[in-house]
């Protein structure tokens, strides 16, 4: 987890998924970041909000909620109440 204020040293951008950019936490940890969370440049910038890099896993066929959608992903909520994200693309609307 991230919160705002949290230095971070940027990375590489996403090829497959735009507007995400990899960010390494002072612990060492990386992960990849809405560019958007974060402000700075030259590889160094600040969180700009909590965040959390957790992917959710969810079976075929199972219903969540759709809690934010950026960058073609999703934060969502499953009904067990665990919270991730997944990829647009890997999910049916109905």
């Amino acid at each position: 987890m991230v919160y705002p204020g949290t230095p971070l040293r940027l990375g590489e951008e996403s090829v497959d998924d735009p507007g995400w950019i990899r960010a390494t936490a002072p612990n060492g940890r990386s992960a990849w970041v809405p560019e958007a969370y974060v402000q700075g440049g030259g590889g160094n910038a600040l969180a700009l909000r909590e965040y959390s890099s957790r992917e959710l896993r969810a079976r075929a066929g199972e219903e969540v909620a759709l809690l934010l959608e950026l960058c073609g992903w999703v934060w969502v909520r499953a009904s067990n109440g665990e919270e991730g994200w997944l990829p647009v693309k890997k999910l049916a609307r109905g």
